[in-house]
């Protein structure tokens, strides 16, 4: 099994669940990549527009991009589309909306639920992963434990699920 765009990996979770599960070489967005997310944004909100909100990224921009945009927008309703607003060169680590907004908190999230499924705590007790000190988590962290990719999967679609519906109570993000 390999990691690569179109491997056996891929193939395997071509079909997993809620998600969409991809794959390839390098672990960073490619042109590839990014046509599958369009094509999954798409297919999330087929009748609305959408800014997405991106930094100039050589997969963010360009005629390979450009041409996934375009067939997207093909796609979209009559007065709907996705519009791409880039982040000024120089202002991503300022400006960078997806790692303020929802990559460090999706990430918190992610590493709760571990620790949660890892060290369970007693019910009864006071004690829960989030009221713990960081020097009480520190030897826990130092403790290697292997999961599945599938157990890993799992626990971000659980730390997805579970931040809409917190998002839904709270409206933090609209």
């Amino acid at each position: 099994m390999n990691g690569t765009w179109g491997g056996d990996l891929m193939k395997e979770y071509s079909t997993w669940k809620t998600s969409k599960v991809i794959f390839n070489k390098t672990h960073w967005v490619s042109g590839e990549v990014m046509k599958v997310y369009l094509h999954y944004l798409h297919s999330m909100f087929p009748n609305e527009s959408i800014a997405l909100v991106i930094d100039r990224h050589s997969a963010h921009h360009g005629n390979e991009y450009l041409q996934s945009i375009a067939s997207v927008n093909f796609l979209q309703n009559p007065g709907k589309k996705i519009d791409t607003l880039y982040i000024p060169e120089g202002m991503t680590a300022i400006l960078q909306v997806g790692d303020v907004a929802v990559n460090k908190i999706l990430k918190s999230k992610i590493r709760t639920i571990f620790y949660k499924n890892l060290y369970p705590m007693d019910v009864e007790s006071t004690n829960t992963i989030e009221s713990l000190s960081p020097t009480t988590l520190t030897p826990l962290k130092r403790q290697k434990k292997k999961i599945s990719r599938k157990e890993f999967i799992s626990i971000v679609e659980q730390a997805h699920l579970e931040i809409n519906a917190e998002n839904r109570k709270t409206r933090w993000i609209e």
